[in-house]
């Protein structure tokens, strides 16, 4: 039973790794203008047109 632990946490650890620096990756850079709105030209993000 020992072993079935040791085994599942290293791949818990190995997992959370994995997608932590995933995520930190994918983490997308949003650039403001001198007025505070944003640069969709210089920016990393998409632009969805809501309403």
């Amino acid at each position: 039973m020992a072993l079935g632990w040791l085994i599942g946490t290293i791949a818990a650890a190995i997992l959370g790794t994995t997608f932590a620096i995933l995520i930190a990756t994918m983490n997308k850079k949003v650039v403001r203008d001198y007025k505070g709105n944003i640069d969709f030209k210089k920016s990393d993000i998409y632009y969805y047109w809501t309403r």
